[in-house]
């Protein structure tokens, strides 16, 4: 009796992957999540800290993506990157028309993209694989403020607008919209 065809594999999700790098010529890092469908990528110069002083670049994209490319813009300004299994590079134009090279790795591990939002604040930390970060507080309402180192150990945040907040490291599908 002859077997009945194979079922068609069913396509499973993307899996996310985050890569960290840096802007030239700034100060800013650079985080990007992909899901295969979506990327979410913050680009921010704020060094976190006891008295942290507030960014100057800080900027949150949500943008769709293949999971090989980013290209997203917004008012403070356009990142374009290339995508692959271990590497980002590409372009971030600043809103002053400045480009900046960007160049960085895929990373595991506790390295990433971390996001805290509540009482009309969004707050970012991008933890690069050498424990450097940069991170920054943008209010609901415009303007931007400086924050406190991120610890990874704890799972909620008390600062500025930010009340016992949970803290979540961005990398699962699907991916929190800013």
């Amino acid at each position: 009796m002859p077997q009945a065809p194979a079922a068609p594999p069913t396509a499973s999700p993307a899996a996310s992957k985050t890569f960290v790098g840096t802007a030239g010529g700034t100060d800013a890092f650079v985080a990007v999540v992909v899901d295969g469908s979506r990327a979410l990528a913050y680009v921010c110069n704020g060094v976190p800290g006891s008295s942290p002083a507030a960014p100057t670049i800080q900027a949150w994209f949500n943008v769709p993506s293949d999971g090989t490319t980013v290209d997203a813009s917004q008012p403070a300004g356009q990142l374009q990157l290339e995508l692959t299994d271990s590497t980002m590079t590409g372009t971030l134009t600043l809103a002053d028309g400045r480009a900046a090279p960007v160049t960085g790795s895929a990373v595991t591990g506790d390295a990433g993209l971390y996001r805290a939002a509540g009482g009309g604040a969004v707050a970012g930390w991008i933890l690069a694989t050498d424990a450097d970060q940069r991170g920054g507080l943008s209010l609901d309402g415009g303007g931007t403020l400086g924050v406190p180192t991120l610890d990874v150990t704890q799972t909620t945040i008390n600062f500025r607008n930010l009340s016992n907040v949970r803290i979540a490291k961005v990398g699962i599908t699907p991916i929190p919209i800013p």
